[in-house]
């Protein structure tokens, strides 16, 4: 194959392994300045939605392009610095991002939570101890789905690239290599259904439009 043909295969292979990471990080900052900056009129918008996942791609490619000044042998071989640099990018970089972030995003919470209940406790309003209790839920309920999202995040993709990188180095079997992939096929699998569970609009929306196929 030509070394042209060679660059774009691992150009986009690159660009395929860290789509799903950025994803995430797409998601995050989106979720963040939604949070933080609720009072900013742009974040509102689905104008902010399409910057972020613009901003998403553009990230890929431009990140992606050390692949394309790359001597290759061949399209199938890989070289240490690459393997790691794949790793980096699509594990070790959007982590710390989506922790960071996400951190952030509980604290801003947290305070916002206890800023409400310092104002209830000093007025005389009913229904106090409803409005504590939604608010120590939506603590918690934040709480778990940041746990589960990075968890599901690192479990599902370190392994697969980990031992990509390895099998550079030495040889790994190919049953353990497969397992890898598989994982991160039940995790992104555990990670869409926690989503449709938790999300009541996408459940709403899936329902509906089930009754309308089944009504026409």
């Amino acid at each position: 194959m030509p070394q042209s043909m060679c660059i774009l295969f691992n150009y986009a292979f690159n660009i395929a392994s860290i789509q799903i990471p950025f994803a995430f990080v797409a998601f995050t900052v989106h979720r963040f300045c939604v949070v933080v900056y609720h009072k900013k009129a742009l974040f509102k918008t689905k104008r902010w939605v399409v910057v972020c996942i613009l901003t998403q791609w553009i990230a890929q490619f431009i990140i992606s392009l050390p692949f394309v000044f790359e001597y290759y042998d061949d399209c199938t071989s890989n070289t240490v610095w690459m393997g790691i640099y794949t790793l980096i990018t699509a594990v070790i970089l959007p982590s710390l991002i989506n922790m960071v972030l996400n951190i952030c995003i509980f604290i801003h919470v947290r305070k916002s939570s206890l800023r409400v209940q310092a104002q209830q406790l000093s007025g005389i309003t009913s229904g106090i101890n409803h409005q504590q209790s939604i608010i120590s839920r939506r603590d918690v309920s934040l709480l778990k789905q940041m746990i589960l999202t990075f968890t599901m995040f690192v479990i599902g993709w370190t392994p697969a690239l980990v031992i990509n990188t390895i099998d550079i180095i030495i040889f790994v079997d190919y049953i353990i290599q497969m397992a890898s992939v598989y994982l991160s096929v039940i995790c992104l699998l555990v990670f869409m259904i926690n989503l449709f569970i938790c999300n009541h609009e996408i459940r709403r929306y899936v329902f509906d439009s089930i009754r309308r196929c089944l009504h026409c």
